[in-house]
Parts: structure tokens; sequence; C-alpha cells
């Protein structure tokens, strides 16, 4: 699965997020992946937040968990996050995409 595809399918987790954001578990998930798709540390996440990093800590592990309205928040940064490196990797697809054909036809004409 490339980045994109891996970004998109992150995407649609935290919609679920959004859908049921009475779920722990899928708080839990959501912050457990964020890790590994985002790159996004405790510090990162509670400096957005505006938190401790051991808050975000303790929700990444499992210890505790947040009141739905905070979730929500979390989760509405998370997916602004996600939607804006999706942009990035598609624009870049474009740009890729349109050097590919310029080289192309001037290969030709060559």
């Amino acid at each position: 699965m490339g980045n994109e595809e891996l970004l998109k399918s992150y995407l649609n987790l935290i919609e679920e997020g959004v859908n049921n954001p009475s779920s722990d578990e899928l708080f839990h998930q959501i912050l457990q992946r964020s890790e590994t798709v985002l790159m996004l540390t405790d510090s990162n996440l509670a400096t957005e937040m505006q938190m401790s990093r051991t808050t975000v800590n303790r929700w990444r592990s499992g210890t505790t968990t947040p009141m739905v309205l905070m979730r929500r928040s979390v989760y509405t940064w998370l997916k602004k996050r996600t939607s804006s490196l999706i942009k990035k990797f598609e624009k870049s697809n474009q740009n890729t995409s349109a050097i590919s054909n310029k080289l192309s036809a001037s290969q030709v004409e060559t």
C-alpha cells in the first residue's frame, strides 16, 4: 500500500471515529495509527491540542480516554492534517504526471 492509499485508509478510520465518538477502542486505534501514519508524537499532538504530553500519552496507551467533546476536537484536527497530506500527494502526482508528459513529448520530437 502506497503512502497516499495509507493516508486515505487512515482518513476513513478517522471518519468512523467521527461517526462513533463514544467508542474508546476506536479512539485508541486512531491515536495508535497516528504515530505511524502521520509520524505524530505525543508531544506534537499535545502542542496542537494545548494539553500536556502526559495526557496524550495516557490516551494513546489506553490508560485514560477523553470525553466525547475532546475526541471530536482531536478527530477534527487529525482529519484536517490527514486531508492536507493527501492533497499534497495528489498535487505532487499531478506535477510528476505533467513532467512525464512533457518528457514524452520532447522525446517524440527528437
